[in-house]
This record gives C-alpha cells, structure tokens and sequence, in this order.
C-alpha cells in the first residue's frame, strides 16, 4: 500500500505492484465507494497503512491502463473487505 484517500465522493487505494527483481515498481490507483458505504462495509481510514501487503480484486478499466474499481481488498491477516456498494 502506497496510500489510502479516505475522501468524498470516493476512497481511492494507491498501491505498489510486485514487479520481477529489477524491474522498476508499478503504481496503481484503485476507486472505491464513498467513505459512508465502505464504513458499513467494514473498512475505516486506518484499514491499511503504507507498506501493508494487500491483494486487489478489481474490474479494470475499459481503455486498460494501471487502474480499475475495487470489488475487494484481502488483507495480509486474510481478512476480506467488500466495496461497499
């Protein structure tokens, strides 16, 4: 995890991909419902902290590219957040 935005209208999850050894870092940048939705979903601002290892289950966007909508986040102790939607 790079960052959590805990912003309106949506939260957005940034994170570091796992690249091969020597390969430069990927960035990616997820959307997620607004803060009130993932609040009953389970998740608060503090649900992840830079340097958490988490894996994203997304829809990718259309055009491609390094982004997409969370449909859920595995956190390192296994526990699964929902979107929220």
């Amino acid at each position: 995890v790079k960052e959590l935005n805990w912003t309106n209208p949506h939260v957005s999850l940034v994170i570091y991909r796992d690249v091969k050894p020597g390969e430069a870092a990927e960035i990616w940048t997820f959307e997620c419902a607004g803060p009130a939705n993932l609040t009953r979903a389970g998740w608060s601002k503090r649900s992840m902290q830079p340097g958490d290892k988490v894996q994203v289950n997304y829809l990718p966007l259309r055009g491609g590219g390094n982004s997409g909508e969370i449909k859920s986040v595995i956190l390192t102790g296994g526990k699964i957040l929902g979107n929220g939607a």
